[in-house]
């Protein structure tokens, strides 16, 4: 629980993260969305290279986790606040995260990261 709850703070920061660059100008739109995006990206990675250690526990999943929630937010703003992608594609997108997120969950066991990235895409879906 610990972990996922680490997760979760992580996502938290990584969306505060982005709202201050907002604010500040820091980045554009599009800078935004491809920050969003690679996080996404270095946080399943991490948990790919945390899975390996016998000792990774649930730290792996709930990394990996956080990733595809980064994921499924960059493509939300890509789509729904910035207009970059329209309905047909970014639900591709959504799919191709999730048919990964899946596909993960099933190759290392973890019922609850399969839980995460079905509500996940859900949640984007509406």
């Amino acid at each position: 629980m610990l972990a996922w709850t680490g997760g979760g703070v992580t996502l938290l920061g990584v969306v505060m993260l982005l709202v201050l660059a907002a604010t500040r100008n820091w980045l554009g739109p599009e800078g935004r969305v491809l920050c969003g995006a690679l996080l996404g990206v270095a946080l399943i990675a991490i948990g790919l290279r945390l899975h390996r250690r016998e000792d990774a526990g649930v730290g792996a999943p709930a990394l990996a986790g956080t990733g595809f929630a980064a994921l499924y937010l960059a493509v939300a703003a890509a789509t729904a606040l910035y207009g970059f992608l329209p309905a047909a594609p970014a639900l591709l997108v959504a799919l191709v995260v999730a048919g990964a997120g899946l596909g993960l969950a099933d190759r290392w066991r973890a019922p609850l990261l399969a839980c995460g990235v079905v509500v996940g895409a859900a949640v984007l879906a509406l």
